[in-house]
């Protein structure tokens, strides 16, 4: 059966970071950390460089997109910094961990692949830093690249586990079928699979967060996969996301001219650390998006109901653009609506509207935001200071918010 509107959230998976190093190995990184944290983002964008010229192979992971912003290397050397950082202490990167491990998984990254970027990033290090890199440095930075290494390796497994034991859960890729592409809006459809064959002949019923995306690949389309926020119910027989057309992306491209029912594309299984925590249910959510963002609200809307919503601000270009509008309308949440225009000429103040939200809403609810990054960066500032304390944010790419710039 679907899930129960109403049903209390789910909270993310609990991540146990822990990794024993010697104490020279510690004083080692702890002297040079701040070196290689001023030339991070040099080591990185080198690393990436190497390792696409000696293992072609792992360019099926990468969405080069990501490589010619520079939010991929500059998502590394934030993740670099953080563990170099937080190298006696490193229950202090439990999130960017819980992160990483689930777009691993849903990339199906194994542990092979982490000696391929060990190597590669040992060579970028002594490529940017050179004759500083003592035998002594070099070996240090070493074990504690693959001492990393090593704790997503194991969270990863126990996370792979986790997704099997979920009702109709699996690993990895599976085939499923398009049975519906149903327009909603301009340049929006929402994809709704079946899944090719089941394990014991039962109907499915996925078991996942919702919040949480999944990831498509199509065998036909020469291009790394991308992730969708899950848009169907939890325990539904069904699996279904919302796309919007990007001008000039291949993967939204092909699947909205393209793909059509009866086709087969493979998906992972539900990813991500954006859910709704449990005390959602008792203090109530509220939804602050703009474009396609509105997928993890519509999400939790119809999953957890109207009674948990407190209130909900969507910004959009136009009217024919807002394709989830009248979902959210049936469900029984009026979201406060703003229209930019299809030149984004005409953009609320959202620092004012996120100021009225909370005065009506309250601190204590929990807040969620996902759009664009200056969107984003709007309304985080402006709940920042209401005094909101319980903010969850989502980047529709890679890295946090803090690696958008």
């Amino acid at each position: 059966a679907p899930a129960k509107r109403g049903a209390t959230p789910h909270t993310s998976h609990e991540t146990t970071t822990t990794m024993a190093f010697s104490a020279k190995t510690i004083e080692v990184i702890k002297a040079t950390a701040p070196v290689v944290a001023e030339h991070s983002l040099n080591i990185t964008k080198t690393m990436y460089k190497t390792m696409f010229k000696r293992n072609p192979e792992v360019l099926a992971f990468f969405n080069m997109q990501h490589q010619r912003s520079g939010a991929q290397p500059r998502v590394l050397a934030d993740a670099v910094v953080q563990f170099a950082s937080n190298i006696e202490t490193l229950g202090a990167i439990g999130p960017l961990v819980s992160r990483i491990k689930h777009r691993h998984c849903a990339l199906s990254i194994l542990p092979e692949h982490y000696g391929i970027v060990h190597e590669n990033l040992m060579i970028a290090i002594g490529d940017v830093l050179g004759d500083a890199v003592t035998p002594e440095i070099g070996g240090a930075w070493s074990e504690a690249v693959m001492g990393l290494a090593q704790i997503l390796i194991d969270e990863e497994e126990a996370l792979y586990k986790a997704l099997e034991a979920r009702p109709s859960g699996w690993r990895g890729e599976r085939d499923f079928i398009l049975k519906k592409k149903e327009v909603l809006g301009d340049d929006t459809v929402e994809f709704t699979y079946e899944p090719a064959s089941t394990p014991d002949g039962k109907p499915a019923a996925f078991g996942f967060n919702a919040g949480q995306y999944t990831t498509v690949r199509i065998p036909e389309l020469e291009c790394s996969p991308r992730h969708y926020t899950v848009t169907s119910l939890v325990n539904a027989d069904t699996m279904a996301y919302t796309c919007r057309k990007v001008k000039g992306g291949a993967m939204s491209t092909y699947m909205h001219e393209k793909l059509q029912e009866g086709d087969t594309v493979g998906l992972a299984p539900p990813c991500g650390t954006f859910m709704a925590p449990g005390e959602a249910a008792n203090e109530g959510a509220v939804l602050l998006t703009a474009g396609i963002g509105i997928t993890p609200a519509w999400a939790m809307v119809q999953n957890y109901g109207a009674d948990v919503i407190k209130g909900a601000v969507h910004v959009d270009k136009t009217p024919t653009t807002d394709g989830l509008r009248n979902k959210f309308v049936a469900a029984g949440v009026n979201a406060q609506t703003y229209y930019t225009g299809e030149d984004h000429k005409a953009k609320p103040d959202m620092a004012a509207i996120t100021a009225e939200m909370v005065a009506k809403c309250g601190v204590d609810p929990s807040y969620y935001v996902v759009g664009p990054a200056p969107f984003m960066e709007d309304v985080e500032s402006a709940l920042k200071v209401a005094g909101v304390k319980n903010v969850y944010s989502e980047v529709f790419g890679t890295g946090t918010m803090a690696t958008q710039h």
